[in-house]
């Protein structure tokens, strides 16, 4: 019997089974660096991903919680302005005695000859809330006889370009603000009283005018579905619908309904409805503007009476009768959270409703390719001008001084914010363009043609709130910058 083999010791490995080489281990182990890099970066690709989409699902609920809070507003103002045109005003019973601006004459003021007495209701030191009742029905009825409607072929404004002979000329003020179009008309309104009149006998008037970027279709747009175009942002917060919502009004949106096949898609006309006397009476969520109010009497109620225009209250004897059944009663409550007061002392403004072309419909229709987009861009500028220059005219013949203007037609139309800023830089500053022809002023003298409303407003407000802020600015002064290196060049 032949010899035990060790079971410890190795058996021969069969030929087709080989121990991998240094280099192929090497290989192998440089191959699976990449792939655990891989790995890490797609984790947190998908990491990011994630992030993202919650980020978005945030910004989607807060979106619709926003639009669902602007439409019950939106409806409320419709009930006002439809409705008995009487709100009720939220004021502060302390006000803020540091605030800048001075108290507004208002339709309501406060009586102490019937406070109860001492309130017992708040503990000391704590805010509380004063409902006023304004009734604005008045004013709204002024503003919906007013209303002017201006056709497209007004002979008034087709001739925007003459200037008339009895103008006066004023320095003009420029102010580029990031805030919506009724707070920059709110701070006008506060910082320069004199563009507002009450007179005595007789409803307030103002010269503060504010172009609303109207659409075609319907008063307000989508306001009452939560929408927030510039338009719809006026018609949630004035009366503006009320004026609209009229027989001039409604020729506004029936020439449009007739004429939009032959204005061209997405051109529209040059009609416009001027609204005079629209009351303000919300402000907006970006508006931090504060009122000094008259400190009421430290009660738990307080007498509120909506006496006639110029009526001072006087004292009186205790014999004296109260005051007629005009006189309601205010509570003092705890102060509401700040998004909740959205209801101000009324204050009128004078509104033009014109409708901007729309870039987005004209490229759904026609193909635009790079050999014709100048085409379509030079015809877009010729009815820009064409517009905005009777929109001038129409504040200048209604004796505004004092106009609210925007980013026309850059939002959802999508018209380009630099084309927008020159037009409005080239009739209000430098003059138009002119290329290919002998540029002439006013006089026939050689040389460029003169804006045709260069100082003919006391202040010129362009509120363009978000993202177009900036570009807006920037085009506006390079236009302006271009022309003055343009005339610096000729001399």
């Amino acid at each position: 019997m032949g010899p035990l083999r060790n079971s410890r010791s190795k058996s021969k490995q069969p030929k087709h089974i080989r121990k991998p080489s240094t280099a192929r281990l090497q290989r192998t182990r440089s191959s699976s660096i990449p792939t655990q890099v891989q790995r890490q970066q797609l984790k947190k690709q998908k990491q990011k991903q994630h992030h993202q989409q919650r980020r978005a699902l945030i910004a989607f609920a807060a979106l619709k919680t926003r639009r669902e809070r602007w439409a019950s507003i939106a409806r409320d103002t419709q009930r006002i302005v439809c409705g008995d045109g009487k709100y009720v005003e939220e004021r502060p019973s302390s006000s803020a005695s540091s605030s800048s601006f001075p108290s507004p004459p208002s339709s309501v003021y406060f009586s102490s000859a019937h406070a109860p007495g001492p309130s017992k209701g708040l503990p000391q030191g704590q805010q509380g809330t004063i409902h006023v009742v304004h009734d604005i029905a008045p004013h709204i009825q002024l503003s919906k006889q007013l209303s002017t409607f201006y056709p497209h072929s007004s002979p008034s404004l087709a001739e925007w370009r003459r200037r008339p002979n009895n103008v006066r000329t004023v320095q003009t003020s420029f102010t580029f603000t990031p805030s919506s179009t009724l707070t920059a008309a709110r701070t006008l309104h506060l910082t320069y009283p004199s563009l507002t009149n009450f007179p005595v006998r007789a409803l307030p008037t103002c010269a503060i005018g504010i172009l609303a970027f109207s659409s075609p279709k319907r008063p307000g747009g989508g306001y009452l579905h939560g929408g927030n175009e510039q338009e719809e942002a006026l018609a949630r917060s004035t009366s503006l619908v009320a004026s609209l919502d009229t027989e001039q009004g409604r020729e506004f949106y029936k020439t449009h309904k007739q004429f939009s096949g032959v204005d061209g898609k997405g051109i529209y006309d040059h009609s416009m409805v001027y609204s005079p006397g629209v009351v303000a009476f919300r402000k907006e969520d970006d508006d931090t503007l504060d009122f000094s109010y008259v400190q009421p009497p430290d009660s738990a109620t307080v007498a509120v009476t909506n006496p006639k225009p110029g009526y001072k209250p006087r004292s009186r004897s205790k014999s004296s009768p109260a005051p007629p059944a005009t006189t309601t009663t205010a509570t003092v409550t705890s102060t509401p959270p700040p998004t909740q007061h959205t209801t101000i002392p009324p204050y009128p403004l004078n509104i033009l409703s014109s409708t901007p072309p729309s870039y987005a419909a004209i490229h759904q229709t026609y193909t635009i390719t790079p050999s014709t987009s100048h085409i379509f861009t030079a015809g877009i500028k010729s009815v820009l001008t064409q517009r905005l220059g009777r929109v001038l005219r129409t504040f200048e013949e209604r004796g505004d001084r004092a106009v609210v203007l925007g980013a026309y037609g850059c939002g959802s139309s999508e018209v380009s914010v630099e084309m927008v800023a020159g037009v409005w830089a080239e009739l209000l500053v430098c003059g138009e363009e002119e290329e290919g022809e002998e540029r002439r002023s006013d006089e026939g003298e050689k040389g460029e043609r003169e804006a045709r409303f260069k100082d003919v407003f006391e202040h010129v407000v362009f509120a363009v709130p978000g993202k177009l802020f900036a570009p807006f600015k920037e085009a506006f002064e390079m236009r302006v910058l271009e022309a003055q290196i343009n005339d610096a060049t000729r001399m």
